[in-house]
């Protein structure tokens, strides 16, 4: 019979077919995915991984996590982050249960937490950031999870600091929450940190290599040297897991995937030769862990995914009208966003930022397209030809600069102080688009439980994401409010700050 979806409940459907499994065609060193990260040069870089690696993670770490036919999983992470690798199967392998939810559950928080909990889900899979905003939902909201094993961290830095209300919550709890590093050219995961409430919350650490993996800390300037116990340096990763390359990209590939000088005779053997250069800062710690510092490069990490802010430049380089521009990464502790700052070709020439906000996002990933683009006559420099980066206009975009704000009414008010809470910027126009402040995905469904606790609403998402302004939003919120006959006291008109 030719390929199609074949429907495996419909018994007149499948009873044509035969009830064996079917002959075996591939074998370890076939392929099981590619995956695609973000690329220097501004191209895409597709990361070939074989079946066998996807094996080889799972026998790593089976001592360790102990997963087993009674755990369920819950599938997170789009499909595109090799997270999602992990979640599918770490419960298929081992026979258990993967929960899919839909996306609009991904997307808030509070139905996500009540899926876990009401799935009786056992394995819980997040990125740093993630979890934040989901410990904020379940300790406000009293949601518990009886069933659950393990939390597993990965795709961030992790701050330990940021996760003392799960501590909070969690005496004599059995729940382990372990740290990894990984990167999806070593297959997911290199390493495996098992956490506890008195870590040093000042020390990324992410633990020891995983029994599938060999790190190595080389000197930045030779990295034929590995440096001391203390002493920061370039993490190299080495043994099982290396992904075969770079789709259609050898010079790259052969640049990434070095000669390991360090193997022994054993790992020769074997044919683990090779080496994986990762970009990323770290150093040895005194009992044989690791500790994270940063990338080597211009490479930055948003929201799980890694980004090459040379390949958002590119693709706005190619934009009519533009002359060049450069892309930054902007943390204020809550909100995490690309800035582009753009230069016209001449300085009377236009840009229109919507229009090319538009462009790109079908040009870029979701992820990829700058929450704020900010038109500049010039690229600042320092005296040695390189970006000043503390030249750069501060994202406080704003419209209409008034010194003294006027509302509407005080639901106005409040929707103020939740976003400038959430975004840290205090001076933005009413009718200024959240998105161009820096608000994520992650950000909405905060502002829902803002807003759920501030006025007692629960508002969908669908409803933030079409009222994308502060004078639209309050009087969505004032219309509902009204629905519901919800009184706010103090709700007066015209209020001045």
């Amino acid at each position: 019979k030719p390929p199609g979806l074949l429907v495996v409940d419909d018994e007149e459907a499948v009873s044509g077919y035969a009830e064996e499994n079917p002959v075996r065609r591939s074998g370890g060193e076939d392929l099981a995915y590619v995956i695609y990260t973000s690329g220097t040069t501004g191209r895409p870089k597709g990361v070939m991984q074989n079946q066998r690696n996807v094996i080889n993670i799972f026998i790593a770490t089976e001592g360790e996590f102990k997963f087993d036919e009674k755990d369920i999983w819950v599938l997170y992470h789009s499909y595109s982050f090799d997270f999602s690798v992990w979640e599918i199967w770490g419960a298929l392998l081992y026979g258990g249960c993967l929960i899919i939810p839909e996306k609009e559950v991904i997307l808030d928080v509070y139905k996500f937490a009540e899926l876990c909990r009401d799935k009786q889900v056992t394995i819980l899979n997040q990125t740093p950031r993630a979890f934040y905003n989901f410990v904020d939902v379940i300790v406000s909201n009293g949601i518990r999870f009886p069933n659950l094993r393990k939390i597993i961290f990965g795709g961030d830095k992790l701050s330990l600091d940021r996760i003392n209300l799960w501590w909070s919550i969690a005496q004599n709890n059995t729940v382990e929450l372990v740290n990894m590093y990984g990167i999806t050219e070593i297959t997911i995961h290199a390493t495996y940190k098992k956490l506890s409430p008195d870590e040093n919350p000042f020390i990324a650490n992410i633990g020891r290599p995983l029994r599938s993996a060999k790190a190595y800390v080389l000197d930045f300037n030779n990295p034929g040297k590995q440096v001391p116990v203390g002493i920061p340096g370039e993490l190299y990763i080495g043994g099982l897991g290396l992904a075969r390359g770079y789709l259609n990209q050898p010079v790259l590939t052969a640049e990434r995937f070095l000669e390991n000088s360090f193997a022994t005779e054993q790992e020769r053997a074997c044919g683990l030769t090779r080496l994986y250069r990762t970009g990323d800062r770290v150093r040895w710690l005194p009992g044989g862990e690791l500790e994270y510092l940063g990338r080597t490069d211009s490479q930055i990490k948003l929201r799980g995914f890694r980004v090459e802010p040379g390949e958002i430049e590119s693709a706005i380089g190619s934009f009519e009208g533009v002359a060049q521009s450069v892309v930054i990464l902007r943390d204020t502790g809550e909100a995490c966003y690309l800035v582009a700052y753009v230069v016209p070709i001449n300085k009377k020439g236009i840009v229109d930022i919507s229009v090319l906000k538009t462009w790109l996002s079908h040009q870029l990933p979701e992820y990829m397209v700058p929450s704020v683009i900010i038109i500049i006559d010039e690229i600042p420099l320092t005296v040695n030809g390189k970006l000043d980066q503390k030249k750069l206009p501060e994202p406080m975009v704003n419209i209409d600069k008034r010194k003294e704000q006027i509302f509407d009414t005080l639901v106005e008010k409040e929707i103020r102080l939740i976003i400038e809470d959430i975004t840290k910027l205090n001076d933005f126009d009413d009718d200024l688009d959240f998105f161009q402040l820096g608000i994520d995905s992650l950000n909405v469904v905060k502002m829902k439980t803002k807003i759920f606790y501030k006025f007692g609403l629960d508002i969908s998402l669908k409803l933030i994401y079409e009222n994308f302004t502060l004078s639209s939003l309050a009087m969505c919120v004032s219309s509902l409010m009204e629905k519901e006959n919800t009184k706010v006291s103090g709700l007066v008109k015209k209020i001045r700050l």
